[in-house]
Formats: C-alpha cells, sequence, structure tokens
C-alpha cells in the first residue's frame, strides 16, 4: 500500500530539517499532542472541581479508551480513503472548536458536566483521527529512505511532549484558572489547524481500488 502512495517532489540528498512538508506535518503533531496532554491534565481536574466524585473522573478517562477501541479501526479505513490533508484539517479544526467552546464556557462559568463529556467526546474522536492521519501522511512528505529517520523524529518529539506536556499544564494552571490554562491549550491548536493547512495536498493514488474493499472487510483486515 505504501508503494501506491503519492510522493511529494523531494530530493533524497535534502535533510528532512529543510523539508517543509516534514516540518508542518512534525509541528502540527507536536503542538497538537501538547494541547492533548494540558487537556489530559486539566480536564480531571476541573471536573472534581465541580463535582468532587473520583468516580465521574475515572468515567471520563473510561469514554476516551472506548473512544480508541471502538473507532481506532475505523480511523485507519477513513484515512486510507481520503486525502489526509482533509482528514488532518478536519481533525484540527474540530479540536479548535471543542476548545474554542470550552474555553467560552469557562469564561462564563458556564460549564456543566454534560458538556465535559460531549465536548470530551469529539475532542477525543479528533485528536484520534488527527494521530492516523498524522502517520498515514508521513510516507507522502519524505522519500522511502528517509521514513526511518522521519519515524523516529515524530517519536523523539512525541515522547519530549509527553515529558514536557504534563509539567507544562500543570504549571500554566498554578499561574493561570481554568479558563486561562485553556486559552493556552487553544492557542497551540490553532498553531495546529495552521500547520494543517499550510500542508501541501496529500491526495492518494489508487483511491478507485481502495474504494471498491467495503468498509466491513477493510475493518476485517485491520
Amino acid at each position: 500500500m505504501g508503494n501506491r502512495e503519492r510522493k511529494l517532489s523531494i530530493e533524497p540528498s535534502h535533510s528532512l530539517w529543510k523539508n517543509r512538508p516534514f516540518l508542518l506535518l512534525l509541528g502540527s503533531d507536536a503542538t497538537s499532542n501538547l494541547g492533548l496532554y494540558m487537556y489530559i491534565v486539566m480536564i480531571p481536574l476541573l471536573m472534581y472541581d465541580l463535582t468532587e466524585s473520583a468516580l465521574l473522573i475515572s468515567t471520563m478517562r473510561l469514554m476516551e479508551f472506548l473512544v480508541s477501541g471502538l473507532l481506532g479501526v475505523a480511523a485507519g479505513i477513513l484515512v486510507d480513503r481520503i486525502n489526509r490533508k482533509k482528514v488532518l484539517v478536519t481533525a484540527a479544526g474540530l479540536q479548535w472548536v471543542t476548545i474554542a467552546l470550552l474555553t467560552l464556557l469557562l469564561f462564563f462559568e458556564n460549564v456543566q458536566l454534560w458538556s465535559l463529556y460531549f465536548l470530551g467526546f469529539f475532542f477525543a474522536t479528533s485528536g484520534l483521527l488527527h494521530t492516523n492521519a498524522t502517520h498515514a501522511a508521513l510516507p507522502q512528505v519524505v522519500q522511502k529512505d528517509q521514513l526511518t529517520e522521519g519515524n523516529a523524529k515524530l517519536g523523539i518529539v512525541s515522547n519530549v511532549v509527553r515529558l514536557i506536556g504534563p509539567m507544562f499544564a500543570g504549571l500554566t494552571l498554578a499561574a493561570l484558572s481554568f479558563a486561562g490554562t485553556m486559552a493556552v491549550q487553544l492557542v497551540f491548536i490553532t498553531l495546529t489547524l495552521l500547520c494543517t493547512v499550510l500542508l501541501p495536498s496529500l491526495k492518494i493514488e489508487g483511491l478507485e481500488d481502495r474504494e471498491k474493499i467495503t468498509f466491513w472487510k477493510g475493518a476485517k483486515e485491520g
């Protein structure tokens, strides 16, 4: 499948640090993950502040786990059938909308428990789409002999964000309010959206052959 992906005209000798599409993909992944870890730290604290119930906090984590388990295969099939740039822009746009709504609700002190579950579902779904589309798009923005290096750089940046993300979220929350921290997260999601919009088209070659495979057959293969 990877051999049939459309490749951008990038010379193999060029460093990945000079590869603009790769840097945009890397930037969108880093800012999206940083926003995600800020969300992971803040939402349980916000829920406890609203309800003082550890049980309700665990149900939110359960919902996110179910989204990953139930929609993971569907997300994989989707990114194999749609232009990856469109998926990335849609996912980042959905993340932006959910965080923007949460930010407004927090500033107006009108957050309800149901809104955290409702918007949290869409945020988790969009994050899943973004992750799948990022890894599917990588072979389209780097040469085949740079694929290992590209995956390694994505992994390193992801691990760095995983280490500093929760700490940054905690420091931000200590210095600002819940609304202020959510506004900072909105800035990172805005950068994610900007990076995805600036990506070149990531059209999939051989799409007609893939469309002949039904959703259920693709799910079974996945």
